[in-house]
């Protein structure tokens, strides 16, 4: 009895190691997940930035993680991420790979046509700054900018959050330092010389919006 209690206490503990947001394969497997949800939300979301992403030109993805979205950007896209475990599991992808840190990115200015960059922002303290700097730098003018966020700017995400932290133990939410909605995107983009064309929406939960940088005169 003693060894099969312990048994299942080991069993719990490889289980929440295997599940945890910064295995390898976890952006992975939750595009294929058995979880209906999980698995429509995921590809609800590559959906979106590959319409949004009009161009047929090879783009950044910065913060790509595991996901099947690199798989289905234009040849020559790159995968750019801090998790160097996550970037050696896309290999798969034929894609080149880049491992830093969003608030350094290692690209030249005005150097990218298109960037896309998802569920990253909120991670990011002081509002996101440093990366929202840094990825209107790297943006070449008339660039395209696709960038997803949590909206908590109505109650589906906090109401979402919240039964996330009662069902998931240690769960990555716990982790959004930065809070946005559309108004206050807006503003910070425009500040930076960057106009949102258009917006799209996860169940009012996520939000995905296309932006653009200015030409300068």
């Amino acid at each position: 009895i003693q060894f099969g209690i312990d048994y299942c206490r080991l069993f719990y503990q490889m289980w929440r190691i295997r599940n945890a947001c910064d295995f390898p394969d976890y952006d992975w497997r939750a595009c294929h997940s058995r979880i209906p949800l999980q698995r429509w939300w995921h590809r609800k979301r590559a959906g979106h930035i590959l319409g949004l992403a009009t161009t047929e030109l090879p783009c950044v993805d910065v913060g790509s993680g595991s996901s099947t979205l690199l798989t289905q950007l234009p040849a020559g896209s790159i995968g750019f991420d801090i998790n160097g475990q996550k970037l050696r599991f896309m290999r798969r992808s034929g894609h080149p790979l880049v491992q830093g840190d969003g608030g350094r990115l290692p690209f030249a200015d005005a150097s990218v046509a298109t960037l896309v960059c998802s569920q990253l922002l909120e991670h990011i303290e002081d509002d996101g700054a440093p990366l929202l700097d840094e990825l209107a730098r790297v943006l070449m003018p008339g660039g395209c900018l696709i960038l997803g966020t949590p909206d908590y700017g109505g109650w589906q995400w906090p109401l979402i959050e919240r039964l996330y932290h009662r069902i998931v133990p240690y769960p990555y939410t716990r982790s959004h330092v930065s809070h946005y909605d559309l108004e206050k995107l807006r503003a910070a983009l425009g500040e930076r010389g960057l106009s949102i064309e258009t917006h799209r929406h996860i169940a009012g939960a996520e939000l995905i919006v296309q932006c653009r940088k200015g030409i300068e005169k």
